[in-house]
């Protein structure tokens, strides 16, 4: 997160068009989570854990690491594309 949301009078977001395949896996997070995990780490923990354990997990591990900003998270997997 780069920019703050309320201290502006105008937002500019930052977007990117990816394809999708089914069985894609997005993690969005605010820094809260991503500052308290490496790329690879997160990648064995998707890769290793049911989804429907991963939230609790990662702000378990966030909380546990020091984690005191906001932990904000949503898990997407892509059914079908």
């Amino acid at each position: 997160i780069t920019r703050s949301v309320g201290f502006e009078p105008e937002i500019h977001a930052d977007t990117q068009t990816l394809p999708l395949r089914s069985g894609d896996v997005f993690l969005i997070c605010s820094d809260g989570l991503s500052n308290h995990f490496s790329r690879g780490e997160l990648e064995r923990l998707f890769r290793y854990n049911f989804y429907s354990r991963l939230p609790s997990l990662l702000i378990d591990t966030a909380l546990a690491r020091g984690g005191e900003d906001n932990i904000t998270l949503i898990i997407c997997y892509i059914a079908a594309a």
